[in-house]
């Protein structure tokens, strides 16, 4: 079961107790954690693999996501392993199957930091994730096939990013991706609404640096359109 060891400073940390042994809990490291990746290491990623979309994704993903063996906490408290692979928080169990058919490891011992992944392991579940964000895409943006590839490459990333019901919560943006209205999709995706005073979307607020990259990409093909 989860719990929380009291500190000296009265924040608790977050605890797995084993009810055979409640004596000696578990403390999950349950910091915040963010990883921003060099802007000259993405640049060569996109230039490199141009003609490699699946590679794009693959290498760009991992690049935003960083990659760690053992579980740890993301900046939403979500219990975050391998390379963006969500758990949940606390108490809760997310992406189970998934995990443990990816792993064949086992969920709780993992999700409390009593085990690590191996690296085949992280490298299983990382292609396991990035085909759900590519099977998903195409239903969330229609015209995805026939999109440029920086758009495509946009719409993975948030799908992988967000989840697939993360990501359909953007109903705006998926339109205006759809319909290949750029400048649109630049502001959706870092705005809240439409209206000219907005203020920032919560996913740029969170990640203000991957949302810029995407947001870039999209300027980038609005300047396209209109040359």
């Amino acid at each position: 079961m989860f719990g929380y060891l009291p500190n000296p400073d009265g924040v608790g940390d977050p605890v797995w107790i084993d009810p055979a042994h409640p004596e000696a809990p578990v403390v999950i490291a349950c910091a915040a954690e963010y990883y921003e990746p060099p802007i000259l290491t993405l640049s060569l990623v996109q230039f490199q693999y141009q003609n490699d979309p699946l590679a794009r994704y693959k290498v760009r993903i991992a690049l935003e996501e960083g990659r760690r063996n053992r579980a740890y906490c993301d900046m939403f408290n979500n219990v975050t392993i391998g390379i963006g692979h969500n758990m949940g928080t606390m108490g809760q169990e997310v992406n189970r199957p998934q995990f443990e058919t990816a792993t064949r490891a086992d969920y709780m011992s993992t999700k409390t930091g009593r085990n690590a992944l191996a690296d085949p392991q992280v490298d299983n579940l990382f292609e396991a994730d990035l085909r759900t964000a590519l099977d998903y895409a195409p239903k969330l943006v229609a015209n995805f096939d026939n999109l440029p590839p920086e758009a495509r490459e946009v719409v993975v990333d948030l799908t992988f990013h967000l989840g697939p019901s993360g990501f359909r919560q953007f109903k705006d943006l998926r339109t205006a991706l759809s319909q290949q209205n750029w400048k649109q999709a630049a502001w959706d995706l870092s705005h809240k609404n439409r209206q000219a005073n907005s203020p920032p979307s919560s996913y740029h607020n969170q990640v203000p640096h991957r949302s810029t990259r995407n947001v870039t990409l999209l300027n980038g093909l609005a300047v396209k359109q209109t040359a």
